[in-house]
């Protein structure tokens, strides 16, 4: 094996360097990003998950700029049909999310948002049971 001279050595410290520094400036981007009023932070520890993210992040930049363009630069009609497929996904990604989380042993209650008429009047008389 080929011994790497000095000056190759420098030029493998540098690209490390370098690499560190890009490393270190995208963390403090997160950091800054995290502290925002607007945004959440995503816990994302399988590759499903990140590429998810990437999606929904894109998505709302996309949904947001249609909801505040409508009926100016955007139809209306057009705008709510997005905007009705958006939400037939979102809750078809909680079924999916539920599915999963029960299989996995892991408790997991649908958001209020997501319930279904008959979901919640079952939730309300439990809770009335309850009192």
């Amino acid at each position: 094996m080929a011994e790497l001279t000095e000056k190759g050595r420098e030029e493998l410290k540098h690209q490390r360097e370098e690499r560190d520094k890009r490393r270190e400036e995208f963390l403090e981007r997160k950091e800054i990003m995290a502290k925002r009023d607007d945004t959440i932070v995503v816990r994302a520890a399988s590759l499903d998950i990140r590429r998810l993210a990437f999606v929904l992040n894109l998505g709302d930049v996309a949904i947001n700029r249609l909801r505040t363009g409508m009926g100016i630069r955007y139809e209306m009609k057009d705008v709510a049909e997005i905007i009705e497929k958006f939400d037939a996904q979102s809750k078809e990604m909680i079924a999916l999310v539920t599915e999963a989380c029960k299989k996995a042993g892991i408790e997991f209650k649908v958001p209020r948002w997501a319930r279904t008429a008959e979901e919640a009047a079952a939730e309300e008389k439990l809770a009335k049971a309850k009192a």
